[in-house]
């Protein structure tokens, strides 16, 4: 906590490091909060983590956790899906010490993976009595990811034949864009270690699928990048495929997949490689080989 008054110097310190001293996806932003707010120092990233799951019925659960520093049994913790143009969908109030929510959304709007794809936004409030403590707004959307016996990738039960062009800038310019609808592409291979992640703003927006190469040698430290990074950024529905690259060892790629599935039901995990019958891609069971030709 600052003083009003004088000059601070502010320090910041990216952990984990990679061996080589760089730091994976650096951004850093001063912010004012409440004593009491949407933690920023747990693992849950911005506090929040949203995963969704679709029923039978056709109905879709929103399972919420979310950490309150300094909670106050006082306060209330109110969550509202907001739809597209803003309107309020449905409503729900927790208590700040609790540390989950689920909110059902009756005939839920789909992600289609296409132009123009239908987004929700779930906004999240802490209030004592009627004063607004903290405040996040998250864009998320429904959406089903499946790769069916034939093994034909499938978004919302369609089948979806993948067009992806490789990118490695460090942001999605319009000229990349350009290109990108000329070569009639729908996913997007980032291979790029720094890149801004407004690109999954971008690409939720346009309906495009995300396949990122994780950028990694096979350390424990590469485990607790990967899960901020998904903590992060799961709620994106074009974030759709993490891959690794072959050469780690078997432990690691087992626990690539595993802190993966744990963390996000709905994103598949990849190995990349050119090797067929490669004995480490058997016993880590990725979800799909990627075979560079």
């Amino acid at each position: 906590y600052f003083n009003t008054a004088g000059e601070h110097t502010i320090e910041i310190k990216i952990e984990p490091v990679c061996e080589n001293g760089e730091f994976f996806m650096g951004k850093a932003a001063l912010i004012s909060v409440d004593k009491s707010h949407f933690s920023l120092d747990n693992s849950l990233g911005d506090g929040i983590h949203i995963r969704s799951f679709t029923s039978p019925d056709g109905s879709a659960d929103m399972h919420i956790n979310y950490f309150v520093s300094a909670p106050n049994n006082y306060d209330v913790v109110r969550f509202t899906v907001l739809g597209k143009n803003g309107e309020e969908i449905i409503s729900k109030t927790a208590k700040p010490t609790e540390d989950r929510c689920v909110i059902t959304i009756q005939h839920p709007e789909f992600w289609s993976g296409q132009h123009e794809s239908y987004m929700y936004t779930l906004n999240a409030v802490i209030l004592r009595d009627t004063v607004l403590l903290d405040e996040i707004n998250i864009p998320f959307a429904v959406r089903s990811f499946e790769i069916d016996k034939d093994g034909f990738f499938r978004v919302n039960t369609m089948k979806r034949f993948l067009n992806a062009v490789t990118f490695n800038s460090e942001r999605f310019f319009e000229k990349d864009r350009e290109i990108f609808n000329f070569l009639d592409a729908n996913t997007l291979h980032i291979r790029s270690k720094f890149f801004d992640t407004d690109i999954f703003d971008i690409c939720d927006a346009k309906g495009v699928l995300v396949w990122f190469s994780f950028p990694c040698t096979g350390t424990k430290d590469d485990l607790v990048s990967l899960k901020e990074f998904i903590v992060r950024n799961a709620h994106h529905p074009s974030l759709s495929f993490i891959s690794y690259p072959i050469d780690v060892d078997t432990d690691f790629a087992k626990q690539f997949v595993k802190t993966v599935k744990d963390n996000s039901l709905c994103i598949f995990t990849a190995a990349e490689t050119q090797l067929f019958g490669e004995e480490s891609i058997k016993d880590a069971i990725p979800d799909i080989l990627a075979f560079e030709v």
